[in-house]
């Protein structure tokens, strides 16, 4: 068993890196699949498989969904408090794309916090 990036593994858990997960790769050269298989944000494919709009699923880029999720770990405190403050508040949506990475299919919606409570 690996320990999570970080942590420190059990007694009798093997220490050694969890492998870097291999996408399918599309016509555009842009890597596809889940989220869930990478280790790390580093690691996530370029089009992140999600479902939407009644159990349909497609594609967002990561960048997009990085964007709408705040500012990125290099913010200070104050610039992720500031974001929080306006563009955290209220849902922000992000287009879904087939698996060409060209083709908008549906809208994902990232909850704001106003929507969370």
């Amino acid at each position: 068993m690996l320990a999570p990036a970080g942590l420190s593994p059990a007694d009798g858990a093997d220490s050694a890196t969890a492998p870097t997960p291999e996408y399918a790769v599309n016509a555009e050269e842009l890597t596809y699949g889940s989220a869930a298989d990478a280790i790390s944000p580093d690691t996530e494919p370029d089009l992140i498989l999600v479902e939407y709009s009644a159990g349909m699923t497609g594609y967002v880029l990561k960048s997009d969904l990085d964007g709408a999720q705040g500012p990125g770990d290099e913010a200070t405190p104050e610039e992720v408090l500031a974001w929080q403050a306006v563009e955290g508040q209220s849902d922000r949506s992000i287009p879904v794309y087939d698996v060409s990475g060209q083709t908008i299919i549906g809208e994902f919606v990232i909850a704001g916090i106003d929507t969370e409570r």
